[in-house]
């Protein structure tokens, strides 16, 4: 439970990312074009272990909409080739 002012970081998969780097939208010498078996790996994780599994998708915008439904102000949020990162502090 997050208590009223606490900070919530999270990391998931960026779907836009992944989309656009399987789809070779957007790459650079530093996001190069991914094929079917690395943008799995990205979405799902790499199920080597029963943790190293990815249960859901978001994009940005999803992931903001969901925290502040559950009154949590988002202070910062952004993305590298395939993460998303948001932090957020629960209202109260």
């Amino acid at each position: 439970v997050l208590k009223p002012k606490g900070i919530i970081a999270i990391r998931v998969p960026s779907l836009k990312r992944i989309f656009e780097r399987y789809l070779g939208i957007n790459v650079n010498e530093y996001s190069h074009k991914i094929d079917g078996k690395q943008a799995a790996k990205m979405l799902y994780g790499s199920q080597e272990n029963e943790y190293n599994y990815h249960r859901a998708g978001f994009d940005k915008e999803y992931l903001v909409k969901l925290l502040q439904e559950v009154n949590v102000t988002v202070f910062e949020v952004w993305d590298d080739n395939c993460n998303l990162f948001v932090k957020g502090r629960k209202n109260g």
